[in-house]
């Protein structure tokens, strides 16, 4: 059975002989309509999954990438990734959310984050980014969160706008700083005797 939140997205119920329904273990929330299908990320979907996420962060070192695959892999992981399926076997966005005990601008100590957010560019702007969210904030609210945090980067104002668009407000601003130490900038072990 199926229980429909205020936002639409289909969550999961077990329920039993007398009625009552009640949420399965693993909370799992689902989305379709005539045009896409937005549901939890499935093994056969990582080839594409990373295909999006070298997409979204080009700068980074690829073996970076395939590593942070892991963490939304192990089933006791608070976090969940979702992916957009206009047609069966083809993804083109996905979001990633996790449960963080702190968030910047954010007032409890259990907040919804959105890790990562990609939509391929071709399905922008109509609804694709707005669909993935939902599910994101359905799935954070299974999991007992009153809030939502995300980031986007200065120079990233689609990104920007897209969350404003969908009530997201700016709650800080702020600055990285780097220094590199080494002649590369990298990392070197410590020897601590």
């Amino acid at each position: 059975m199926y229980f429909r939140d205020p936002e639409a997205i289909l969550i999961p119920m077990n329920v039993f002989n007398n009625g009552v329904a009640k949420l399965l273990a693993t909370p799992s929330v689902s989305f379709s309509d005539s045009s896409v299908t937005i549901r939890q990320l499935q093994p056969h979907d990582i080839v594409e999954w990373l295909r999006m996420r070298e997409a979204l962060w080009p700068q980074e070192d690829a073996a970076d990438i395939v590593s942070g695959l892991a963490d939304y892999l192990l089933p006791a992981s608070p976090c969940a990734v979702f992916v957009c399926e206009p047609e069966p076997g083809r993804l083109v966005g996905f979001i990633e959310i996790a449960i963080r005990s702190y968030a910047e601008g954010c007032r409890t100590d259990r907040v919804g984050y959105v890790e990562g957010w990609w939509v391929d560019e071709e399905y922008r702007q109509n609804g694709v980014g707005g669909k993935l969210m939902q599910a994101a904030e359905a799935w954070a609210r299974l999991h007992g969160c009153d809030e939502m945090g995300s980031d986007a980067v200065v120079e990233n104002s689609g990104s920007q706008q897209a969350h404003q668009h969908l009530g997201y407000q700016v709650s800080e601003t702020l600055v990285h700083f780097r220094k590199p130490l080494t002649s590369k900038g990298d990392r070197i072990p410590l020897d601590i005797r």
